[in-house]
């Protein structure tokens, strides 16, 4: 699978849950999806030897039709995740950060278990 710009709809969907988690306030939340978003683009860029920046980011609580449930969101994260790890400093970045405390929050919510295996995260989308 190679790796891709997410959109903004998906990076608002994961402000939105860092907001609902209360990871972040909300006024933090067009800096961290500009954030979200520049360390995505930095993956795409490193990967594929390009120099594009990322647009300017502000927050807009996603549309009515993207309803994602905490493990349809879950699944955002992993494949936010998977778009961004290509650049050597993924591991040691605010975003890495953030995104392994969002996981952990919905994890714990959701109880433990095998969630990944399950039927509903399996029909979430990869990416909205």
């Amino acid at each position: 699978m190679s790796a891709w710009i997410v959109t903004k709809t998906h990076v608002d969907v994961l402000v939105a849950a860092l907001l609902e988690y209360r990871l972040i306030d909300s006024d933090e939340a067009d800096q961290v999806g500009a954030e979200l978003w520049a360390e995505n683009y930095a993956s795409i860029n490193y990967r594929y030897d390009e120099d594009t920046a990322a647009p300017s980011y502000s927050f807009e609580e996603p549309s009515l039709l993207i309803e994602l449930d905490d493990l349809g969101v879950l699944k955002q994260v992993h494949c936010y995740n998977y778009q961004s790890c290509e650049h050597d400093d993924w591991r040691a970045s605010r975003v890495y950060r953030r995104m392994t405390a969002l996981e952990a929050a919905i994890t714990l919510k959701l109880g433990s278990g095998e969630l990944t295996k399950s039927r509903a995260y399996d029909a979430a989308p990869w990416g909205v």
